[in-house]
């Protein structure tokens, strides 16, 4: 058997980074790590895993990302009075960001394992001499599930705390703000406090996605349509082709193409992502999916459509053969697994958070706001 060179790592490498995060950039870097390990070069052990991390977070698959952190910071511990190089110690203190932004998305995660991972990293932050700001902004937004006021508390000793080189950048920082004032239903603050973000003087590689999307419906209900429309042209063209690590984004996006009743674009983007929604070990964002699922084929049944022809993935639960299906069975299906997650969420939080959200989306019945796209804009969908 020929032994396996740190080359061939370094060749994955090159052939990853140009490619758009999704499954294949991952599949070749969890293959990357493989040969990693079986040239037992740590370094590159390392190396390997820092890229899959950053790929699997960024890409939809949290539960690979932790897996490999998870490694890192075992062998950190193992080797902490080590000459030998492993992944530098603010790089680990980032990441460490990455899985706790994600790990409430797994309701088999109990909330006391999550609290002990969130008092492990400020303490480490704490022995590295780092501001403690971002474990504020983390139990913020981490605890918005679970009791508001204290979200609430976290998020503005966030704020009180000084930033430093461990901080998010300022474009997070802004997103975080801009949903916090949505969190308290001040919908006017939020499109105000944007604003940097919505002429593109602020960005990163999460940000306007995330921003845009969660602005949709506000805008909306500011009569602010218009404008809810180009961040929707604009936000749902960025995530299109690599939409897997932002299932969540394109559940709002399908929200308010039903809402202002773009009733054909919005199945369209339905068809495209649910094969990548149904395979998510993320539940909370396969729950956001099938949720707007859920809105969009019950409005649709009301309206009339008793059958839908949609393509469909025979991988999927629900496929059936010939591609026709009855609108009022599919919708009673997602609302139903839909349910399901909600329960699962709810029991690990103790909250009703998910169970008053298939509540809100109910009542968007109540202010749907016809707003046609023009033809010429239907480029955005990416086949």
């Amino acid at each position: 058997m020929t032994a396996v060179t740190p080359d061939q790592v370094g060749e994955l490498f090159i052939r990853s980074y140009y490619l758009e995060d999704g499954d294949a950039k991952i599949m070749l870097l969890e293959e990357a790590v493989r040969l990693a390990d079986i040239c037992g070069d740590f370094s590159l052990q390392c190396d390997a895993r820092d890229q899959l991390i950053t790929a699997a977070t960024f890409g939809g698959a949290p539960e690979k990302a932790l897996v490999a952190y998870s490694w890192c910071l075992a062998q950190h511990d193992r080797r902490a009075h080590n000459e030998e190089a492993g992944l530098d110690q603010w790089r680990l203190l980032w990441m460490y960001k990455w899985i706790l932004t994600n790990i409430a998305s797994f309701p088999q995660i109990g909330k006391a394992q999550i609290e002990e991972m969130l008092d492990d990293m400020a303490a480490r932050y704490q022995r590295a001499g780092y501001s403690l700001r971002p474990n504020y902004m983390l139990r913020h937004r981490i605890y918005k599930f679970w009791d508001k006021e204290k979200a609430a508390y976290y998020f503005h000793k966030a704020h009180e705390t000084y930033r430093d080189s461990a901080s998010d950048c300022a474009a997070c920082e802004l997103d975080d703000a801009v949903s916090f004032a949505l969190y308290q239903g001040d919908d006017a603050e939020a499109a105000r406090l944007a604003v940097p973000i919505i002429q593109g003087r602020l960005r990163c590689g999460s940000i306007p996605k995330i921003t845009f999307a969660n602005l949709l419906l506000p805008l909306l209900g500011l009569g602010r349509a218009d404008e809810a429309v180009s961040l929707h042209l604009q936000g749902y063209r960025l995530i299109a082709r690599g939409g897997k690590g932002y299932i969540s984004s394109i559940a709002d996006h399908l929200t308010f193409l039903a809402v202002t009743e773009n009733f054909d674009r919005a199945v369209r983007i339905f068809e495209k992502h649910l094969t990548d929604a149904a395979a998510l070990a993320d539940l909370a964002s396969k729950f956001d999916y099938y949720l707007a699922a859920w809105f969009l084929l019950d409005t649709l049944g009301e309206r009339g459509r008793a059958t839908l022809k949609l393509r469909l993935s025979p991988t999927l639960e629900v496929y059936t053969e010939g591609g026709v299906y009855e609108t009022a069975s599919l919708a009673a299906w997602f609302l139903e697994q839909a349910r399901a997650l909600a329960a699962r969420f709810d029991a690990r939080n103790e909250s009703d958070y998910y169970t008053r959200d298939i509540e809100e989306a109910a009542a968007l019945k109540k202010i749907f706001t016809p707003h046609p796209i023009r033809e010429a804009e239907e480029e955005y969908i990416a086949t």
